[in-house]
Formats: structure tokens, C-alpha cells, sequence
């Protein structure tokens, strides 16, 4: 076993691989979890095999929790933006005593959000701030990388004074938790490549909704969401395309008839009529209903 010093050397330096890894894309796969990591030529899963709490040998605390989707390791999201997480159901305890000693001791850990069968989204620098003995479930927060801020502790000094105050409150807390997880799951399902011109920079790559998370409809779903590049992704957004629920893509009359430069020409003009790049998976297409809704958007504003 490691003392505490190089426990939480070991740790940083995971992170930072993650970190240096998320730089090339928005997700990892679980091969590379398992075996993508050494530390001084010794091998260190970053992921378990069968729980969803991962706890090394080497570390006194967790290292890292797994919420896979439509299983019992699936998180839910409380009203204040918190992840309830529940306790390792296994007969071990020690899956929730190294968990425990994570929030007792403020110690950082990683979660896994599983995007697809053996794809993850890792956030880094995870916070168990809160344990339930009555319900059994840890609260984690990583929206802040520092656990003293007061503007991410459940128990606000300041809270909302109206209920419009609180109810946006926490709108803004889901957006940003559900954003990176959004982002993800589309740019993985369209390939990495913008869905009109097949530009393939992550970089340079958008997780477009379709219609807004402001709208009851636009929930943080793939089958809302089209990758774009920013050009592309700012033309829909002030309606100078509009996608048809046949995945076609229109661009406003006028814009059609204006001479500029070549990003107009090139990037803009000669996209009209083409048929948009989809996912191969049914249920991440573009929701028709929704292309529906955002294209008698552009009708009402285009000139056509």
C-alpha cells in the first residue's frame, strides 16, 4: 500500500492522463479504463469490472464510480442539480467504506458516465459531498472543483427568494450537469464529423440541439441534438438554414441570391439540398417531430 502522499500523487496523475486524453475526444472506452493507465510501469484499472464503485487496492478511497445507463448503477439528478448515487449492494462493505472515507476525507474522485456499452464520459474531480444512511445513497457533486464553495453546497447561505428564482436555479444546474454528457453521446454518435459539411475536428465541433433545453421537449437526448460545426451551428441558430424532418438542408432565399466570399459560397449556399449525415442507430436519428418544430421556426423568420 502507497502512504496518503503518493496515494494522492497517483491520483493527480490519473487525472491529468484523463485529462490529456479527453483533449483528443469527449469520451473514452472502457478497454482504455482497464488497461490504458500505468503508474511507474504498474498497471491501474480506472474502471471496475462488475460494481459500480471502483476501489483499487492502492487507494484508501474510491477511485472511481460507474452510472450505467438502464441499470441499477444509473444515477438519479435531485432538484438541486445533486447525483444521488446509490450504495454498493454487495455483501462487502468495503465498496462503501472507501466511498465514506471519500467524502469524509474530501477527497476527488472520478465519475463514469456511461454514453454507450463500453464508451464513458469522465468527469474529474468529483465531490461525495453528502451521505444518506436513511435511503442509501452518496451525494456527489462535480459541478466545482472545490467542495468549501458555498455556490455548489446543497445548503445555500443565500437561497432564491422567489419560487421563478429557484425554479431557474436549477434549470441552470441540470444544463450544466447534463452539457458535457450531451456533447459526448452526439459527437460519438455522428462520428466526430459535422452533419451538413463532414467536417471531422472535434475542435471546431458543436452539440447542436434541435430545439432548445429551455423547450419541454428539448431534453438532452442524441435524438435532439446534431453535430455541427460552429459555422453551421450558428447559421441554424439565427435561421439561415433550416433542416427538414426529411434531413434536408434549406437555406433562407435571400441569403441564397447575396455575393460575398467563399465561406458564404462555399460553406453556406452549396449546402442547400443536401441530405444531412445521420447516426446509424434508430433511436439516436433526429427526432422528426422535433426537425418539425425547428424548421416552421425557420419558415416564420426566412423569407422564402
Amino acid at each position: 500500500m502507497y502512504d496518503f502522499v503518493e496515494q494522492a500523487l497517483i491520483r493527480l496523475d490519473i487525472f491529468q492522463w484523463l485529462e490529456l486524453r479527453l483533449g483528443e475526444h469527449e469520451w473514452i472506452t472502457k478497454d482504455e479504463l482497464l488497461n490504458g493507465y500505468s503508474y511507474k510501469g504498474i498497471r491501474i484499472p480506472l474502471i471496475p469490472t462488475q460494481q459500480g464503485i471502483h476501489n483499487p487496492q492502492i487507494f484508501n478511497e474510491t477511485l472511481s464510480v460507474v452510472s450505467t445507463a438502464r441499470s441499477k448503477y444509473e444515477d438519479s439528478t435531485r432538484d438541486d442539480g445533486m447525483i444521488e448515487y446509490d450504495y454498493e449492494s454487495q455483501s462487502v462493505e468495503g465498496y462503501n467504506t472507501k466511498l465514506r472515507r471519500a467524502y469524509v476525507n474530501k477527497t476527488p474522485i472520478i465519475y463514469l458516465k456511461q454514453i454507450k456499452p463500453g464508451i464513458y464520459q469522465p468527469s474529474i474531480n468529483v465531490y461525495v459531498i453528502g451521505d444518506d444512511l436513511i435511503n442509501k445513497k452518496f451525494i456527489l457533486d462535480f459541478r466545482s472543483t472545490n467542495p468549501e464553495n458555498d455556490e455548489f453546497q446543497p445548503e445555500f447561505k443565500t437561497l432564491p427568494s422567489t419560487e421563478f428564482e429557484k425554479k431557474y436555479a436549477i434549470q441552470q444546474t441540470k444544463r450544466r450537469l447534463h452539457q458535457p454528457q450531451f456533447r459526448a453521446a452526439v459527437l460519438y454518435a455522428y462520428e466526430e464529423k459535422c452533419a451538413i459539411c463532414r467536417l471531422k475536428h472535434p475542435k471546431l465541433l458543436d452539440a447542436a440541439h434541435i430545439v432548445p433545453d429551455s423547450h419541454e421537449l428539448g431534453v438532452p437526448k442524441v435524438s435532439n441534438g446534431l453535430a455541427l460545426c460552429k459555422i453551421h451551428h450558428a447559421a441554424l441558430d439565427q435561421k439561415f438554414i433550416g433542416i427538414t424532418p426529411d434531413y434536408t438542408v434549406d437555406v433562407d432565399k435571400d441569403l441564397l441570391t447575396e455575393v460575398d466570399g467563399p465561406m458564404l459560397k462555399h460553406g453556406i449556399q452549396e449546402m442547400n439540398g443536401i441530405t444531412i449525415q445521420v447516426p446509424k442507430a434508430k433511436d439516436e436519428k433526429p427526432d422528426r417531430r422535433l426537425l418539425e418544430l425547428s424548421y416552421a421556426s425557420f419558415l416564420a423568420n426566412s423569407r422564402k
